[in-house]
């Protein structure tokens, strides 16, 4: 009988008509047991045995990251907590532009009170009063550029009839008149209204 030609596959193992083991052949790898899920590591990557090893950061490293972590987290609380728009105090922190802002951020008026900011001579905008946009005098707007005066009082036929009982926020939208409303800077601030 003729012996099948060997096999010439990388990696393949010599075929063998006799139950004896040819002593040039090595012995199979035992079977590796799989390490409890409470084993220490190893050192040996989870790809098995030859996969590269992924190194922790040294402890340094992990703390610099942590530090520079919470140096951030404290920039965004403080800028937010120093925000000059939008509060109470938005009155007396007002931007240089901004001359006077009606009625001041943090006060209570009544609900058929004008609403407006004074701005720096050469600076124009707008209003909007809770979510409501009021940028032209057909919405009630009145803009005196020379003055620097932008008002808005709630009536009959206007976009918003009365402010609304409670709380009130305005948001005015500013520019420069040299660069236009594309440059502009929104200045925000609250008020009450009963």
């Amino acid at each position: 009988m003729v012996d099948p030609p060997p096999d010439r596959r990388v990696g393949a193992r010599p075929q063998h008509n006799d139950p004896v083991d040819d002593p040039g052949t090595p012995p199979d790898p035992a079977p590796v047991a799989a390490p409890a899920d409470d084993a220490e590591p190893t050192g040996t990557a989870p790809g098995g045995p030859g996969a590269p090893v992924v190194p922790k950061a040294p402890l340094v490293q992990r703390i610099l990251i942590g530090v520079l972590l919470l140096v951030g987290v404290g920039g965004i609380v403080a800028t937010v907590r120093l925000a000059t728009t939008g509060n109470d105090d938005t009155s007396s922190n007002a931007p240089d532009f901004v001359e006077r802002l009606v009625p001041t951020s943090g006060s209570e008026v009544l609900t058929q009170s004008g609403i407006g900011i004074d701005v720096a001579t050469g600076y124009d905008g707008y209003l909007i009063l809770n979510g409501v946009e009021i940028r032209t005098p057909e919405d009630g707007l009145s803009r005196d550029v020379g003055s620097g005066r932008i008002e808005f009082t709630p009536g009959e036929g206007k976009v918003v009839t009365e402010l609304l009982t409670g709380r009130n926020c305005v948001l005015a939208i500013v520019w420069r008149q040299s660069e236009g409303p594309g440059q502009s800077e929104p200045v925000s601030w609250c008020f009450d209204a009963t």
